[in-house]
């Protein structure tokens, strides 16, 4: 066992440290943002840590910016998740380079709180970030809750930078994300989640929206990302899902700017 997770840790930070990879991933992103009630990946390390308890199997991503790398805020990422006796530990490295190159590590966990028919029903995270910049080093913290309340339906709250060291205040905001997740039918889920709820962001408040549905082995993805933003963005993509290996590829619509980035990523899960 101990061989295997450090081969799968060696892999992890072999990539990081000599490829490019993509932030935030490629699934949440091409449901337009709509992610803090849909955490059950990899990617609840940025989107919502409570997430985290849901994966069950150690998981490992590696994403990709594929254009416009020096324009809109592109960064790359590895990222990957361990499952513990009880909760479960993300460890995760992106590498921005707009508008300046920055480097972040995350350390996530989340938990499954007790007390509940199934614990995984209702759980919490946190998702701890630092941040190096040419200007300053400081420290993030992230706060999520995750709540089941029926098979179809998940409500999920995330608090974006709770803390923020000294060094950071003047580049991060605070950002209270509520998040909802319904599953009409099976292999479907539609999201919508409020952005920056309390309107600290020079932005203000805005929706985010997205679905995914399953065809045989085919997710299809669409959503809208900050939709009332002079900023805002459509948003799709598609992928390929295999029982340990996935890979996906989605396009951001800039609205006002009228480009479209691309992204890439592949998804490992090691069934241990």
């Amino acid at each position: 066992m101990f061989k295997k997770i450090a081969l799968v840790v060696t892999i992890a930070l072999f990539v990081g440290l000599s490829t490019h990879l993509f932030a935030e991933g490629v699934r949440p992103l091409s449901m337009g943002g709509a992610f803090v009630a849909v955490a059950d990946d990899v990617h609840s390390i940025y989107w919502n840590p409570a997430g985290l308890p849901r994966v069950h199997e150690p998981e490992l991503t590696l994403a990709h910016w594929i254009n416009l790398r020096d324009k809109f805020n592109p960064a790359d990422l590895v990222a990957l998740v361990f499952p513990a006796e009880y909760g479960a530990l993300g460890i995760g490295y992106t590498l921005n380079e707009a508008p300046e190159t920055s480097h972040h590590i995350n350390v996530a966990y989340g938990i499954p709180i007790p007390g509940t028919p199934d614990n995984t029903k209702f759980s919490a995270g946190i998702n701890a970030t630092a941040i190096s910049d040419p200007d300053n080093n400081y420290v993030t913290l992230d706060l999520g809750i995750l709540w089941e309340i029926w098979p179809q339906f998940t409500f999920g709250l995330v608090g974006q930078n709770s803390f923020i060291s000294k060094g950071g205040t003047d580049k991060v905001f605070y950002n209270l994300q509520p998040g909802i997740a319904f599953k009409p039918i099976e292999g479907t889920t539609l999201a919508l989640d409020v952005n920056d709820a309390t309107d600290q962001s020079p932005d203000g408040a805005n929706l985010r929206f997205g679905i995914e549905t399953h065809v045989w082995k085919i997710a299809f993805r669409a959503g809208g990302y900050n939709i009332y933003n002079e900023n805002g963005a459509a948003t799709a993509g598609i992928g390929y899902e295999t029982r340990n290996f996935k890979i996906d590829y989605g396009l951001i619509y800039w609205v006002n700017s009228e480009e479209i980035q691309h992204m890439a990523a592949v998804r490992f899960k090691f069934p241990f």
